[in-house]
């Protein structure tokens, strides 16, 4: 989370994007199913959006938040309440570092963020600076070839499906990966991969998935098969995800 980036900007268009909310609930399904295999007691969540993870049902010792969205940061604060063992910080993650060297970490959490960054290499070099061998880091991130891409690719919308799309460029998002570029990177850094995955095939974009759910085309039960389809097909996923550990 560079600090070169408009946060505020990038808040106000986050919270435009209707089906957003919608992805954003499969990640949250698939967060839980991380979390509950991992059964950490000591957690940090670099930026939390208007959704922060320890308003679900889990359990923890320690919970910490780095959000440098103001709007984001009050919003988290208040649904914090009187928790004494919530510690949620206003800054951009690497300001931090020195701060959170104290806590000894079971899980990182960084859910849909590396994508946004000017330079994620250096970002999860610096997170090596607070975490120990034990420390379990999961990443989530769109997946440049979900079935989605790959369709407006074959259909002649886009030249690559790494090209940038509309939503890419409103949400000030730096980078795409898919799970090869993905893993690379972060063995490359420094960790291994001890599991890895994506969730919600998407067939169509965001704007047309909103138009199907608004004249009633799909449903509910619709949205659940598309999160659970991902069991056949990991790699067209919308969105994927790794777990993974120190060197």
């Amino acid at each position: 989370m560079k600090a070169t980036r408009d946060i505020e900007a990038y808040t106000a268009q986050y919270n435009q994007h209707t089906f957003e909310d919608i992805q954003a609930k499969y990640r949250k399904k698939m967060l839980l199913e991380n979390y509950h295999k991992i059964k950490p007691e000591t957690v940090l969540e670099i930026g939390c959006g208007m959704d922060p993870f320890f308003t679900e049902n889990i359990s923890y010792e320690k919970y910490v938040v780095v959000e440098p969205s103001l709007q984001f940061y009050e919003n988290a604060i208040e649904m914090k309440g009187s928790k004494s063992n919530i510690n949620i910080i206003n800054d951009f993650f690497e300001n931090r570092t020195k701060e959170l060297q104290k806590y000894d970490f079971d899980l990182i959490i960084i859910s849909g963020l590396l994508h946004d960054l000017v330079n994620p290499i250096d970002f999860l070099n610096k997170l090596k600076h607070i975490i120990s061998q034990s420390t379990i880091v999961h990443i989530n991130v769109p997946n440049s070839n979900s079935f989605h891409r790959l369709l407006a690719l074959e259909s002649d919308l886009i030249s690559s499906a790494k090209e940038f799309s509309t939503s890419n460029i409103c949400l000030q998002q730096r980078n795409v990966f898919d799970m090869q570029s993905l893993s690379k990177m972060v063995n490359d850094v420094g960790f291994d991969i001890i599991e890895e995955g994506g969730y919600f095939v998407k067939p169509f974009a965001h704007h047309q998935m909103s138009e199907l759910l608004k004249y009633k085309i799909i449903d509910e039960k619709i949205l659940e098969g598309f999160y659970n389809m991902s069991k056949y097909m990991p790699d067209l996923s919308s969105e994927i995800f790794i777990n993974m550990k120190l060197k």
